[in-house]
């Protein structure tokens, strides 16, 4: 959402820092505001990531760090003291996603039913996904394993990658044997959104994913710039990851030592699901859109596949994969 909205000023020829600074800034009433709009009455034609990109982002261990860069400067002044700006990010931070969630608003999740935020967004990532988070959850998020889950999600989007990368490979093939199989591809990709379709029966998720989204592209946009948080941390450095690496070590919890990919990731893996799951590419007269050059995805697609490859281990342009079951 916030990374959503840099982009799109940024797009518009605005200086994506002045975004960023007054974003950041906000109070948590403003946040509130805003948030209860886009969940209300969302502008024309946006939507919202889709739950991938909370996921990605999470498990470079980004809620985990800011935890205990809160806790420490709630606490005392281990990290210096916090300036006016950062002080305000404190305030904003704490009292949206580091406290029980007010009621009457879209993002009202837990309960007695489910009292913990992390064990609510590990449900949902592994009734959508199959999976769970790379990092163990603490004692208190311990989560409910649905037995209806996509389990074949990850076999099945890896095999999307490597068709869609033999098809970039091939792209310019007009004499030879031609391997792309267009098909494979349609096939694939309305595999993918039958399965996401039946998780969202009755609109179910749309909370989840609208809370993890919107937090988790809060602490995106946190480590995006050297915003008054980092900066108060002395953590201040050239990219999101290292930003969030110095912060981890000034905390003792290590950021994952993947997450520049995870957050490369993280956007191109969201806009292709959103693609996906909005039947785009059902039909094999389109799969070539995935990767000619004819349409912008084809870039995020090759963004995602070098850097879930980067990621999980596993290449997406090898001939051969071995897929986890």
């Amino acid at each position: 959402m916030f990374m959503d909205f840099v982009r799109l000023w940024e797009d518009g020829g605005g200086d994506p820092d002045v975004a960023r600074n007054a974003l950041i800034v906000l109070r948590p009433d403003q946040l509130a505001v805003g948030l209860n709009a886009l969940w209300n009455d969302p502008p024309q034609d946006y939507v919202w990531p889709h739950l991938i990109y909370a996921y990605a982002v999470e498990n470079a261990r980004v809620y985990e760090v800011f935890r205990r860069v809160i806790a420490e400067f709630l606490h005392g002044e281990k990290l210096g003291s916090p300036s006016e700006e950062a002080q305000q990010w404190l305030q904003t931070t704490t009292d949206l996603f580091y406290k029980d969630t007010p009621p009457l608003t879209p993002w009202s999740l837990d309960n007695h039913i489910r009292p913990n935020m992390g064990a609510i967004r590990r449900n949902a990532y592994y009734r959508m996904f199959g999976i769970d988070l790379n990092h163990a959850p603490a004692p208190d998020e311990a989560y409910v394993k649905s037995q209806e889950h996509n389990d074949a999600f990850v076999q099945s989007f890896e095999r999307l990658l490597q068709e869609v990368w033999t098809g970039y490979r091939n792209r310019a093939n007009a004499t030879g044997t031609n391997p792309t199989d267009d098909s494979a591809i349609a096939f694939l990709c309305t595999k993918l959104r039958q399965m996401m379709a039946a998780r969202r029966q009755g609109n179910n998720l749309a909370r989840e994913e609208f809370f993890a989204v919107a937090m988790l592209s809060w602490f995106h946009l946190t480590v995006d710039f050297n915003s008054p948080i980092v900066v108060s941390a002395n953590a201040a450095s050239s990219s999101a990851h290292e930003r969030l690496r110095l912060l981890g070590e000034k905390v003792g919890l290590p950021a994952h030592s993947k997450s520049e990919h995870f957050f490369e990731l993280s956007q191109p893996a969201s806009r292709l699901l959103l693609r996906i799951e909005a039947g785009e590419f059902d039909d094999s007269a389109d799969a070539h859109l995935l990767y000619d050059e004819s349409d912008p995805i084809t870039y995020d697609v090759q963004d995602l596949i070098t850097h879930w490859s980067l990621a999980t281990g596993r290449d997406m342009k090898a001939t051969s994969v071995t897929v986890p079951a």
